[in-house]
């Protein structure tokens, strides 16, 4: 009689996990470090310098904040004041002057700075400037720069900068 001989045979080996974990850890952080590049641009300076004015009741000022960045073309998403103190009933609009800029101008002589006074919002050309009006009858205002949303080419982000404003209107 013919014995049958069964043959054992070892289970299959799982394929190793270890490579595709630090495949996919590595894949991970690149898009991590890509996602923040992305979202991080650093076109802007950082907050500056203090600017102080004076106005009239019922006058507004004109204060320049930020020059468009050297170099880079910048679209503006959205620029809102980081105001750290409002007296009275005095209120900070954002405006950019475009083709032109100021300093410190009131009412009367912004148009001889500024041609144009539009949204914050667009292209943000090599000549144009982040401008704030501070208008009331009278109070305190002190804005630490302004926040602005921007893209730059496929980089978007937002970034605090700007100078330093304070205003007394009265």
């Amino acid at each position: 009689m013919t014995a049958l001989a069964a043959e054992v045979q070892p289970a299959p080996e799982r394929p190793a996990r270890r490579p595709r974990r630090v495949l996919v850890a590595a894949v991970a952080a690149v898009l991590a470090a890509g996602a923040w590049w992305w979202s991080h641009p650093a076109a802007f300076r950082d907050v500056g310098n203090v600017v102080t004015g004076v106005s009239e009741p019922g006058v507004p000022a004109y204060v320049g904040v930020v020059e468009s960045p050297d170099g880079a073309e910048v679209e503006l998403l959205d620029v809102t004041p980081r105001v750290l103190f409002i007296s009275g009933d005095a209120e900070v609009l954002v405006h950019v002057c475009r083709d032109g800029g100021v300093g410190v101008v009131y009412a009367d002589s912004l148009a001889q700075s500024c041609p144009v006074l539009a949204a914050p919002s667009g292209p943000f050309g090599r000549n144009d400037q982040v401008v704030l009006e501070v208008v009331g009858e009278g109070g305190v205002v002190v804005v630490d720069g302004v926040e602005v949303t921007y893209r730059e080419g496929v980089r978007r982000g937002t970034q605090a900068t700007g100078l330093q404003v304070a205003v007394t209107i009265g």
